[in-house]
């Protein structure tokens, strides 16, 4: 839908086009959001209220485009909802606030800059959002913004500063990495994302927002009327609450004042600083002490992993909840301080392991190819290059090595930890890496199968990929089929989906449909007519090759149904759905069922005039059989039978299908037969209806 035609649909209030928009723009709002550094417990709520408020604005859609109202909206809705917790602070202290970012990232810089982001003054935080989490050009940054580019480039400039800054802070381990690499391997993080928001409650939320607009301009009618009785009656509490809403007004005005020249005065707001938790601190400084005798290290302060520790411990002085309590803190500091070969050792089989084990064992692994390495650095600060060789050499046996005792130590330890390490000349440098081949065999050994030691495959080649190339992107997607087509059935179904959502994410990834960008350029043309030569057979070639069908009937523009979701790939790939064609899957979301089912019925119900049925396609069909149905509207619904349907019933609980049913799939079963499928989220088939064609026309049987 063009944005011009999307614009009027909107202000006409056109539920359809209220959830067109909707499912385009909520995956983008709630990311913004949670990057913004609203609490993933309150996500919800602030992506309703910047809904509402587009909905309350939709009279501006006309002057310009959508894409940048929505964006300006959207932030001014987040410093609203600011100021608000802000007030909100003063008066009732530091909120619980459940931030848990370790539960959404891997890396410890991760979850730092996103700490360091959420208490950034939003001046500084939304350009650098939009620049590296949504890639913005400077022109539409500054046009969000409505600014010059040569404020909006200053402002960018210190945010990237103040940021920096923070992260050098913390990059102890890595010199070598810079905020720029850490920032867009944030951005892997960020497609998964789960589903912060409802769209049924953020409907809700708009249609009681309308009916709410529409009483307050009802209110002066009805107050004409009655007037004098309600004055009468209620005048002098009436005038008494106007005097106090006057004064807290004034109140809130020099509040508001305050608070703007405490803005001029600092760059950064305040941050409130609480003492940390004495229990937090106590059992973090025994987690350390106990991993130094188990490494078998007097003093680990130096240890790249126990300064992470201390640094994000030492973030709940701001964020005193940000695990989301005590005991997980705990599970926190045990996590990172258990050491891979523990972590391995207590990892169940795939049958008995919670879903999120095999992951965190994978995290945990890797994580420490950084930590040991980052230690390494400092041991061999002193020592000359060219003695660099002696320690690779000596590494399967420590006692040989002739130099520094905490570096023979050091090799003990990576050797029990099951870790190499390798020389790179041509950086003079020496690295740390998982020893596969003996990581895989433990997997195996806890009864982990050829599946999953191919996803520890997959997961070291993530590790190399240049993610700012988006051209990589194809190669992911064909190498998770590959795991799928190979292995599917060995993996546990908590596991597949986790794989679904993996090539879901890359695909929208690959067609830049998270991009903002809505030209589709030559050189991406083709890419992806390349994709579609070199792999006939993929799953995704359907898909791309009708994305493209699309893209080259609106003159190259990308479009807001452009965005792939996980259920369709799942319908694709079940052996039930395996004939019915990607276009045939249709996502449930309005009442009717169809666009033109409503418009449609009007016509038909006044005259029966078959011809109106002779370019339906089965679904469509339904939906009207359906809608006529709803309405008791025997007449019209009687007439969709096809002659040989004797019974002239069709048992379905309409209402329930507008509640629950997500997807309607129409299987082509022959050229004059067919199904339609009303199918959950998680592809339960809630009823099926069978049609045949009859005068050409499709007609309902069963």
């Amino acid at each position: 839908m063009h944005e011009q035609e999307l614009a009027k649909r909107l202000k006409d209030r056109e539920q359809a086009a209220f959830e067109y928009l909707i499912d385009y723009y909520k995956p983008k709002i709630e990311k913004f959001v949670f990057q913004y550094g609203i609490e993933p417990n309150r996500i919800s709520e602030v992506v309703k209220e910047v809904f509402v408020n587009i909905g309350r604005k939709t009279d501006k859609f006309e002057q310009d485009t959508i894409h940048p109202i929505i964006h300006q909206i959207m932030i001014q809705t987040l410093k609203e909802d600011e100021r608000r917790q802000k007030k909100v602070r003063k008066v009732a202290g530091n909120l619980n606030d459940s931030t848990q970012y370790g539960y959404y990232f891997e890396r410890v810089e991760h979850i730092s800059n996103q700490m360091n982001l959420r208490e950034m003054s939003s001046k500084y935080k939304v350009p650098l959002i939009l620049n590296y989490f949504f890639d913005k050009s400077k022109d539409e940054i500054a046009t969000i913004l409505k600014t010059n580019e040569v404020s909006m480039n200053k402002m960018l400039q210190q945010g990237e500063k103040l940021l920096s800054d923070k992260f050098n802070k913390i990059a102890t381990s890595q010199q070598e990495r810079t905020l720029h690499d850490s920032l867009m391997e944030m951005r892997y993080a960020f497609q998964r994302l789960p589903e912060f928001t409802d769209k049924q409650e953020v409907m809700v939320s708009i249609d009681q927002a309308r009916k709410s607009q529409k009483w307050k301009k009802l209110v002066p009618t009805v107050g004409a009327v009655l007037g004098l009785f309600l004055f009468a009656l209620l005048g002098l509490n009436y005038i008494q609450e106007q005097k106090a809403e006057l004064k807290a007004a004034q109140e809130e005005e020099k509040a508001a004042k305050r608070e703007a020249a405490e803005a001029i005065a600092t760059t950064e707001p305040d941050e409130y600083i609480e003492e940390l938790n004495p229990e937090i601190v106590e059992y973090m400084e025994q987690a350390i002490e106990n991993f130094g005798a188990e490494i078998g290290l007097d003093d680990v302060n130096s240890f790249p992993v126990v300064q992470s520790v201390r640094s994000i411990i030492d973030e709940l002085k701001r964020s005193p909840d940000m695990f989301g309590g005590v005991d997980d803190t705990k599970n926190y500091i045990d996590m990172m301080l258990t050491l891979p070969s523990d972590i391995v050792e207590k990892l169940e089989s795939p049958s008995a392991a919670e879903p999120y084990s095999f992951m965190e064992v994978l995290g945990v692994s890797f994580m420490y190819e950084r930590e040991f390495e980052g230690y390494l650095q400092k041991l061999v600060t002193s020592i000359p290059v060219d003695e660099y060789e002696q320690i690779v050499a000596s590494q399967d046996n420590p006692v040989e090595y002739t130099g520094s005792e905490e570096i023979k130590n050091f090799l003990r330890l990576i050797n029990e930890q099951g870790y190499v390490v390798s020389f790179d000349p041509g950086y003079s440098y020496l690295m740390v890496k998982l020893d596969m081949k003996e990581f895989k065999e433990k997997l195996a050994e806890k009864g982990y199968s050829e599946a999953y030691l191919s996803y520890v495959d997959y997961t070291v080649n993530q590790y190399s990929l240049d993610w700012t190339d988006w051209e990589v992107v194809a190669d992911t997607l064909l190498e998770i089929e590959s795991l799928i087509n190979q292995y599917g059935d060995d993996y546990t179904e908590e596991f597949q989906e986790y794989l679904y959502h993996d090539m879901v994410n890359y695909l929208n990834q690959y067609l830049k449909i998270w991009d903002g960008q809505t030209t589709v350029y030559e050189t991406e043309r083709e890419e992806y007519y390349q994709f579609l030569e070199n792999n006939p057979d993929s799953i995704y070639s359907n898909i791309i090759r009708s994305t493209l069908k699309d893209w080259e009937e609106n003159e190259w523009k990308r479009t807001e149904e452009d965005y792939f979701s996980v259920e369709k790939l799942w319908f694709q790939l079940d052996e039930q759905f395996k004939n019915v064609k990607l276009d045939d899957i249709v996502e449930l979301n309005r009442w009717p069922f169809t666009v033109n089912t409503g418009g449609l019925y009007r016509d038909y119900s006044s005259n029966l005039d078959t011809n109106l049925l002779n370019e339906l396609n089965p679904l469509e069909v339904v939906s009207l059989y359906a809608y006529a149905y709803e309405k008791e509207d025997s007449n019209t619904y009687s007439m969709l039978y096809h002659s040989m349907n004797m019974e002239q019933n069709l048992e379905v609980d309409w209402f329930n299908m507008r509640n629950i049913g997500s997807y309607g799939l129409t299987d082509y079963t022959s050229e004059n037969t067919a199904t339609v499928y009303f199918a959950e989220w998680d592809r339960n088939v809630l009823a099926s209806v069978e049609l045949m064609k009859e005068d050409g026309i499709w007609k309902i049987m069963k």
